[in-house]
């Protein structure tokens, strides 16, 4: 079980926004993923910030990526140019995890719930589990208003037997009238596991 003391805070600076959000226009761009990709990276969304999927899962790889030492020009450096979703983005004691970003205003409580759609797992990636990583809005900021919380972390096999299942059509569990638009596991932020205890 993991608890908010455990969840492990990341910045980026400004430059390394604006070198993440450059490499992104260039090689990932929305035309390039509807003509090229497989389907894994799902349709191009840009949310009210303006800030597309691609962008959010680029964030995502290079967040993680500083925590374990590497700078943000060597993530964007090594990282495959226009390459598919392979179903990991970072390999950690040898073993590939895929990374989860939620965008929120408020910071993760244990009864936070995080979700994977069933299709995605059911395309059989090739990854052993999940991290999860929420990015969150600084209240009164402006230039660079997002931080970052890695608030967990388990292997594909015990999500599955841990999450709750849901059809499309189901009503959320949590009672705020949210109704499920594709068949979903999702899972309880109290049931990951601290990342301080993820295998090396």
């Amino acid at each position: 079980m993991t608890y908010p003391p455990d969840f492990v805070k990341i910045d980026l600076t400004p430059e390394e926004w604006r070198e993440i959000w450059e490499y992104t226009k260039a090689f990932l761009p929305a035309s390039w993923v509807e003509k090229h990709d497989d389907g894994s990276f799902g349709h191009e969304i840009i949310d009210k910030d303006g800030h597309s999927s691609n962008f959010k899962g680029m964030l995502g790889e290079c967040v993680l990526g500083k925590l374990e030492g590497k700078t943000v020009h060597q993530i964007l450096d090594e990282r495959p140019i226009r390459e598919s979703d392979p179903g990991w983005d970072i390999i950690i004691g040898g073993l590939k995890y895929d990374i989860k970003l939620l965008k929120s205003i408020k910071h993760p409580t244990l009864k936070f719930r995080y979700n994977i759609r069933k299709k995605l797992i059911d395309q059989k990636k090739g990854n052993d589990g999940y991290i999860w990583i929420s990015m969150i809005r600084w209240p009164q900021r402006s230039e660079l208003p997002w931080y970052w919380l890695v608030v967990g972390w388990m292997l594909k096999e015990e999500f599955l037997e841990k999450a709750d299942f849901h059809r499309k059509g189901d009503l959320s569990v949590t009672g705020n009238k949210f109704v499920y638009k594709n068949a979903t596991y999702d899972i309880t932020v109290r049931k990951l596991h601290p990342y301080k205890d993820i295998p090396r």
